[in-house]
């Protein structure tokens, strides 16, 4: 109450009393309605209340000491109560003199009016807090627009004038805040133009066939056994995807992170803001920022409108079901399902979102939430209707498409697709569009790309860790890069290594629980759930290499190139684990020195000409691709 934190109108009333709650308090004072009442009995004048019901004491001795009981009656809730320990305390300077029979001074009685106003206020803050947090939440954004001059809500039964004020408003904000696409995974200043940049990724739309994998999956303790792919539908275009939303009316777009699902949700909202998606009459983007702390849909949309918007909640509602079957909502899948505002219950007159996306609520809107690969169950386990189209990033034409609109100059841009394309590992992370941004900054600066292997993927795992750890959500995930590396790294060596044939499948259970959910968020593992005639079956893979990256960040960070690599490589499998020695090689000198001096060994025993020729080659640059 003292910061002005809480509304004194909010209290209907307050009580204090003297002892503990579970034991015998007695009665001292009250405010009912603006009322001060006191306990019969009392000295008059001994207990006072203040404006922001602090209990104030007179007349101070020892046995006004101890605990106090503070109850409240907050309108939005059932009655709180908090204890008050009070102290009573003296001058320094006199504390020899005092017993307790004294008589306080002044100066005494002040120190515990000063004590007790602290410690109420302390414990208000405390308990109030818990209980007016939501209830602050979901008015003030409502209530925003009474202290901006002379803003009146529209008129309740001016249906047309709401219609018309609640498009414009989203369409000024999707054009002031989606206009321009960032062209740097960390920086948010570094943007172009949507219309100059923004590509549209390779997608396909799963559908119920499904053919006979290519290649067999073997899981440890397992035999090998075919596991069925799904069939896919292309989905070409921007057009594609609106046809599939009107048709199927729910879509859940999956891909790892860092393949432009953002980026796909901002250019949907800023094309109908320029009219080019027309088929909707309200496009509601609700991205992490819009989500974060809100319960509701109408809380959520309502940081979209201007502070002094002149729509109510109630407006605001009415429009949403009234129109509901051309409303558009696309929603920041990956970050609600994990957030705990997935559970929060919506305030009266709203809907959660999670009514929404189990089809509880606005079930005539059409929506498209965006997730990652291996939460794809998790929203099945809310409602299994969902359209699933996958997204797998950028395709060879994508990104030379993408180089050339980066790169004012045609002549660097041509260079730097020579470069991707000399090179299946760059070719492969530059299907990843935020590691095509990476590798365009690089040749930017640098008119090179990194010669060395483990440097492009020490790079490329910093950049996806803090790409989805920017903007207000978990700095700690950087941190726990290199224990992350090490833990992940282990079980990836060891598939390598298997005794019966090299695994590049992997259970859940073989991972830390942390260790894998950490690479599942940041898109070096992911994970696919298969039904088979037992039942169903769960297989973790690494991407586009990782699997060796990482096992050698275990054998060199652990220091185990000498005992547990170097066995290994013989004349007979020095070729298959080309990938994971240069690995190894460019992450340290001393690793490079030991493997090399190894290589050397294996030279005489080599059987033909072209894999001498090979060996020399690696000797020569270990490090390199």
């Amino acid at each position: 109450m003292a910061d002005k934190t809480f509304n004194i109108n909010d209290i209907d009333s307050a009580y204090w009393h003297k002892g503990l709650p579970d034991g015998n308090k007695k009665f001292l004072i009250s405010n009912f309605g603006g009322k001060i009442t006191w306990a019969s009995g009392l000295p008059i004048g001994k207990y006072d209340l203040t404006a922001n019901f602090s209990l104030v004491i007179h007349n101070v001795s020892y046995s006004d000491g101890g605990p106090y009981v503070w109850q409240l009656k907050p309108k939005a809730s059932g009655l709180l109560e908090a204890v008050v320990n009070i102290t009573i305390v003296a001058p320094p300077e006199r504390m020899e003199d005092v017993t307790p029979t004294s008589q306080p001074d002044a100066f005494q009685q002040n120190i515990v009016v000063i004590v007790v106003a602290i410690l109420v206020v302390v414990a208000m803050v405390v308990v109030l807090g818990v209980c007016m947090y939501k209830k602050r939440n979901e008015s003030s954004c409502w209530e925003r627009r009474t202290h901006h001059g002379d803003h009146k809500a529209i008129p309740m039964d001016d249906v047309d004038s709401v219609r018309d004020t609640l498009a414009e408003e989203l369409k000024e904000f999707y054009k002031e805040n989606m206009e321009n696409t960032r062209i740097h995974p960390l920086d948010s200043s570094m943007t172009r133009t949507t219309e100059d940049i923004y590509i549209f990724p390779a997608m396909f739309k799963r559908s119920h066939k499904t053919i006979k994998a290519e290649t067999p999956t073997k899981l440890k303790g397992s035999q090998s056994q075919y596991l069925d792919d799904q069939k896919g539908e292309p989905v070409k275009s921007l057009d594609d995807l609106k046809k599939l939303l009107i048709k199927n009316n729910h879509v859940a777009v999956i891909g790892s992170a860092g393949c432009g699902k953002t980026a796909l949700m901002e250019k949907i909202g800023y094309d109908w803001a320029c009219e080019n998606f027309t088929a909707f009459k309200y496009v509601v983007i609700l991205r992490k920022k819009e989500i974060c702390g809100t319960a509701g849909v109408l809380e959520a949309i309502r940081k979209l409108l201007p502070a002094d918007s002149d729509i109510t909640k109630q407006q605001l509602g009415e429009q949403i079901k009234e129109h509901k079957k051309k409303v558009l909502m696309v929603v920041d899948g990956s970050f609600l399902l994990e957030s705990s505002d997935m559970n929060r219950p919506a305030s009266e007159g709203d809907w959660s979102l999670k009514d929404v996306l189990s089809f509880n609520a606005l079930r005539g809107c059409s929506l498209l939430i965006t997730i990652s690969s291996h939460q794809l169950d998790k929203l099945r386990n809310l409602h299994s209707r969902f359209t699933v189209i996958e997204t797998t990033g950028f395709s060879l034409e994508n990104i030379k498409q993408y180089i050339h609109q980066f790169f004012e100059d045609s002549d660097k841009g041509d260079n730097l697709i020579k470069e991707v394309q000399s090179s299946t590992i760059f070719e492969t992370l530059a299907k990843s569009p935020i590691m095509l941004q990476v590798l365009c900054l690089i040749w930017e600066h640098k008119n090179s790309l990194p010669r060395q292997m483990a440097n492009v993927y020490d790079r490329a795992v910093n950049v996806l860790a803090k790409h989805i750890s920017h903007d207000g959500s978990d700095q700690s995930d950087v941190k726990k890069i290199d224990g992350f590396k090490t833990s992940i790294g282990k079980v990836a060596f060891g598939g390598l290594m298997d005794p019966n044939e090299e695994r590049s499948d992997f259970s859940e259970g073989e991972f830390p629980e942390e260790s894998l959910q950490f690479g599942l968020r940041i898109g070096v593992m992911s994970k696919e759930t298969y039904t088979i005639a037992e039942g169903q079956t769960c297989v973790v893979k690494f991407l586009h290499l990782y699997q060796e990256y990482f096992a050698a960040c275990f054998l060199v960070h652990q220091g185990n190139v000498r005992e547990q690599l170097l066995p290994q490589v013989t004349c007979d499998t020095v070729r298959k684990m080309g990938m994971l020695i240069r690995f190894c090689c460019g992450m340290n000198d001393r690793a490079e020195s030991l493997i090399t001096n190894h290589l050397r060994g294996l030279k005489d025993g080599l059987k033909t000409p072209d894999d001498v020729a090979w060996l020399q080659q690696l000797i020569e640059d270990p490090s390199g691709y």
